[in-house]
């Protein structure tokens, strides 16, 4: 039986998701690595993945595990790109390129870091509103 085919499992999985955003907001970092473990391997569809691979690029790169951090964020990189099915953006795509961005600026990488900025801006700046935090954190980022 898959998850999904329990009443509410749905709901578990979004209580799952926010908790462990909570739980990283307040630093209780091995609760929201709990959460997020369960939430990315649990089932339902792909593109829901991407909600549960950036915070755990995100505690990776907090935690300075920046192998991990970078894995997590292509892998929401990648989904997010599947996902837009032939539309040239997507805030989620924006959103991966950004937290990439970050993690290859914290391993050195400045150049590749400049690039993912660069591609966050160009799929935020269609998807979100101008004075959106992460639009505005990745034009500061880019430069």
């Amino acid at each position: 039986m898959r998850t999904s085919d329990f009443p509410g499992a749905k709901d578990n999985n979004a209580l799952r998701l926010l908790g462990a955003r909570i739980a990283l907001s307040r630093g209780r970092f091995d609760a929201a690595r709990e959460a997020l473990d369960v939430y990315v391997t649990a089932g339902g569809m792909p593109v829901s993945k991407v909600s549960g691979f950036l915070p755990r690029a995100e505690l990776n790169l907090r935690e300075g595990k920046l192998p991990a951090a970078e894995a997590d964020a292509r892998q929401a990189l990648s989904i997010a790109q599947a996902a837009q099915g032939g539309i040239p953006f997507s805030n989620r795509t924006g959103l991966a390129w950004l937290m990439l961005g970050r993690v290859l600026a914290a391993q050195g990488e400045a150049d590749r870091a400049h690039h993912a900025f660069e591609s966050a801006i160009s799929h935020l700046s269609k998807t979100v509103d101008a004075q959106h935090p992460m639009l505005k954190l990745a034009r500061e980022l880019a430069t």
